[in-house]
């Protein structure tokens, strides 16, 4: 069987961090796709920045470190399905309830019309994520990650 999808127009390119909408849950924050490619380039920053800010860590971390900073995309990917993470995936940003305060309304138009603005994800739909076919699971309401993105093939 061929696993392998030509790209089309009924296909959503969906790229790291970008902000998306699910309809099917009940309550609405801030939703954003977390790509393989673009979590790998952020731990690099992270290795880079956390050796600026501690240059006196312990050993084993340093050692840790210099072994993130020094893997290539496939061995992170690798990593990861190791430790069990699921790349693709989505994260889902807390919410509370806040005291008002200059500009709250505002800000708040704002995350409605970014909200807005973004693509919606529906369950089954099938989207691009870095050159590969995955169809979307829908999951329940409250996790952290509320979509689950199940591969199906790379783009011819």
């Amino acid at each position: 069987m061929n696993n392998t999808i030509t790209s089309s127009t009924e296909t959503l390119t969906l790229t790291h961090n970008q902000q998306v909408r699910v309809p099917a849950l009940r309550y609405h924050s801030k939703i954003e796709v977390i790509t393989a490619g673009g979590y790998f380039i952020e731990q690099k920053a992270d290795v880079a920045k956390f050796n600026r800010m501690f240059p006196n860590a312990a050993d084993e971390m340093k050692e840790w470190n210099k072994k993130r900073s020094e893997m290539t995309l496939e061995e992170f990917k690798k990593d990861q399905l190791e430790k069990g993470s699921r790349l693709p995936s989505t994260l889902q940003h807390s919410s509370m309830i806040c005291a008002d305060y200059p500009g709250k309304s505002e800000a708040m138009a704002a995350e409605r019309a970014a909200e807005a603005a973004s693509p919606e994800l529906h369950d089954g739909q099938l989207v691009q994520i870095e050159g590969t076919i995955f169809k979307v699971r829908v999951g329940r309401v409250g996790t952290m990650t509320p979509v689950h993105f199940d591969e199906i093939g790379p783009v011819e």
